[in-house]
């Protein structure tokens, strides 16, 4: 759901950029009252904003007035089209101070958004070193004191004094990393708010530029409408009725874009408010003995096959499954760099497999297929992949199909798969396992 709203609203984005229209009110996320949805569309116009529809009353009644009068000769139209050159050049003027004065705030502003995104990755990195500290000190290092920033040497013992001891009570590594977290969410903001801003300079400028470029044309329309024939018609007339009849048609169209944006959102926030009500009936429901069952059955195997596959970075017996994301956790955080690399590939192998053995014992939803595309990574011991295979044939028995993609040797491959069923199908180096039907 909530690709599909982002989806939808970066249509919208992409449909107003060449419009030099600001969207408002944007909701970035899905939202559960449809009263939330209300996106407008707004136009820079001299020192404040106007919505897109009364840009478009304001363009149409201009055009209307043109359309009553007639097209002027040049003749007719001279001291008019004097007045309107000067009027002209005098907007340009303007307009072009309006555009160096926005550009040079579009530059501070994202100067001052470098800044903000500089503070919020150090911050990140702050945090996370603190984080390892503490997991560091929760395992029992010595040394993690360190990386938490405390000031004695790990290797001789020396104070390293860094001259910022302004207090005496300093805080807890848990107090220190909760201060870090509420710091890294106001830069945050800071910078998401920033972000908007410049988008709204962005487009300011982009709108400058576009009315810069016009007023130029009509500068140009008018000095060619002043040296043609004095019976010939205004060029700028005709030039201004179709700049307003192309205008009027674009904001149309961003309008009607805008208003089925928002029909589309609002209908999505009643679904999203369905799905965050069904998946509380979900929780307050529970969970049933069936679905505690597949935990324990899926935690067991696992355990199992990591005990067969010589896994000895933990004790396979304190590897849980999480009753929230259904992952291999090991006291209460998720399996990282606490495992070697070829152990994380057998708890890899250990997971997959356990899930299919799941779908094999209860009814689950589970397609009953495992494939597994060069799975002794890591130079994975031998004897461990000899135990996956024995695994995976006794569960293919069972009416699954499991397929694997190896590069092993052929001869050491054929003595594993000895005794055990299975179907091999080998390739000449180069060859293609996939061909075309003849």
């Amino acid at each position: 759901m909530q690709t599909e709203w982002r989806q939808v609203v970066d249509r919208l984005i992409g449909a107003t950029k060449g419009a030099a229209v600001v969207l408002r009110d944007v909701p970035a996320k899905p939202v559960i009252e449809t009263v939330a949805v209300s996106i407008e569309g707004v136009i820079a116009s001299g020192s404040g904003w106007v919505s897109v529809d009364d840009e478009i009353r304001l363009l149409s009644t201009r055009l209307s007035e043109l359309e009553i009068a007639d097209v002027p000769t040049v003749e007719e139209g001279s001291q008019q089209l004097s007045r309107d050159l000067s009027h002209a050049q005098e907007s340009l003027t303007v307009v072009t101070a309006q555009l160096r004065q926005e550009t040079e705030l579009l530059a501070e502003s994202t100067s001052r958004r470098d800044g903000l995104e500089f503070r919020v990755e150090a911050l990140e990195e702050d945090l996370q070193r603190h984080k390892d500290a503490a997991l560091l000190r929760r395992l029992g290092s010595e040394h993690a004191a360190v990386i938490g920033g405390e000031s004695t040497c790990p290797t001789c013992q020396q104070a390293l004094p860094d001259g910022f001891d302004v207090t005496l009570t300093p805080m807890s590594p848990d107090e220190s990393i909760a201060y870090i977290e509420q710091e890294l969410r106001t830069f945050r903001a800071m910078y998401s708010d920033m972000q908007r801003v410049i988008e709204g300079q962005k487009v300011k400028v982009v709108g400058l530029r576009d009315r810069m470029s016009q007023i130029q044309r009509n500068i140009r329309a008018i000095k060619q409408s002043l040296t043609s024939p004095s019976a010939t018609p205004s060029v700028a007339a005709v030039a201004e009725k179709i700049r307003l009849l192309d205008r009027i048609e674009l904001l149309k169209e961003v309008q009607s874009e805008i208003f089925a944006t928002n029909g589309d959102l609002r209908a999505r926030a009643v679904q999203w408010s369905d799905n965050r009500a069904s998946l509380r009936a979900l929780a307050e429901q529970g969970r049933s003995r069936q679905d505690a069952a597949k935990i324990s059955f899926l935690q067991n195997s696992l355990r199992e096959q990591l005990r067969s596959y010589h896994f000895n970075s933990l004790d396979p017996d304190s590897i849980d499954i999480s009753p929230d994301t259904y992952r291999p956790i090991h006291e209460g955080f998720d399996l990282g760099f606490d495992l070697s690399a070829s152990d994380m590939i057998r708890v890899i192998w250990a997971y997959l497999l356990a899930f299919l053995e799941v779908g094999l014992h209860f009814s689950t939803n589970h397609a009953r297929l495992l494939i597994f595309d060069e799975p002794r990574q890591q130079e994975t011991n031998r004897l461990s992949f000899s135990a996956l295979l024995d695994r995976a044939a006794y569960v293919n028995a069972r009416e699954a199909q499991i397929i694997f993609a190896t590069s092993e040797e052929a001869e050491t491959l054929a003595g594993m798969l000895r005794g055990r069923p299975h179907r091999l199908i080998s390739c000449a180096p180069g060859a293609k396992l996939l061909k075309p039907v003849q």
